[in-house]
C-alpha cells in the first residue's frame, strides 16, 4: 500500500507571494489613480506678475501668491488688474486666468 504524497505548494491556485504582489499591484494602482485624480481636480493657469508668467491654482488668492513669493504683505502694495488693492482684501480676491498683478515694495531711504 503507497502512503499519500504531501501536496507541493506548486499546486496551489494561487501561491501566497503570488496574492501578496496582486495585492501591492492594485495597492499601487489606487494610490497612482487618486494621485491623477487630484491633479485633474486642481486647474492651473497663467497669470502675469510684475510682467513675468506665473503658474497658480484656480484656490490662490492674492495672499497665497505673496505668501508663496515670500514677500511681507506689509510691506509692499499690490495693483490687481489696474486697481489698487487694500491688503485687507488679499486674503479675498482668488486668481483668475489672465491677470495682471504689479508688486511694488515699499522702500525708506533718503
Amino acid at each position: 500500500m503507497m502512503e499519500p504524497q504531501p501536496i507541493a505548494l506548486t499546486t496551489w491556485p494561487h501561491p501566497p507571494c503570488l496574492i501578496i504582489i496582486q495585492l501591492i499591484i492594485i495597492l499601487f494602482y489606487f494610490y497612482v489613480y487618486s494621485c491623477i485624480k487630484n491633479l485633474m481636480n486642481n486647474v492651473y493657469f497663467k497669470v502675469l506678475i510684475n510682467g513675468e508668467p506665473f503658474n497658480c491654482e484656480s484656490s490662490m488668492s492674492i495672499q497665497d501668491v505673496l505668501v508663496y513669493l515670500n514677500i511681507d504683505v506689509y510691506k509692499v502694495i499690490v495693483e490687481y488688474n489696474t486697481r489698487v488693492i487694500n491688503y485687507l482684501q488679499f486674503d479675498q480676491i482668488l486668481m483668475q486666468e489672465g491677470d495682471i498683478i504689479e508688486i511694488i515694495t515699499i522702500v525708506g531711504g533718503g
